[in-house]
């Protein structure tokens, strides 16, 4: 900044100081804004699941989940296929959809591997 040697210089360095004042507030109040609306727990939400959707580790997690609970269902309904309400057999079914829907979960890898194959199998031309 140069040196001010009269009253005008010293008014009009103050307007300027005082104009940069009001702009870099507005910048500020603008930033803030923008910093309170992206920690808004919905727009977290949105951007954690948008980010982890767009990388393939989050998917195929997901993918994995819900193949070994399918699995762990079905294994129910099958063991289970009658329609009678006998709590103990109830209990016991559930107890086998956990620990199937376990077991498929520690082995996804193989149980895709193994319907893929069994795909294969059934649509190929023979």
């Amino acid at each position: 900044m140069k040196k001010i040697s009269s009253s005008t210089e010293l008014k009009e360095a103050i307007r300027l100081l005082e104009i940069q004042k009001v702009n870099e507030l507005e910048l500020l109040k603008t930033e803030a804004r923008t910093l309170l609306d992206k920690l808004k727990p919905e727009n977290l939400i949105r951007n954690t699941i948008q980010h982890g959707l767009q990388s393939g580790h989050l998917k195929g997690n997901l993918i994995d989940s819900l193949l070994s609970l399918a699995i762990g269902y079905v294994s129910k309904k099958l063991l289970l296929s009658g329609g009678d309400n006998n709590p103990l057999k109830n209990m016991l079914g559930s107890l086998i959809q956990v620990g199937v829907t376990g077991l498929a979960s520690k082995n996804s890898d193989e149980i895709k591997a193994a319907g893929l194959g069994l795909l294969k199998n059934l649509f190929s031309k023979k």
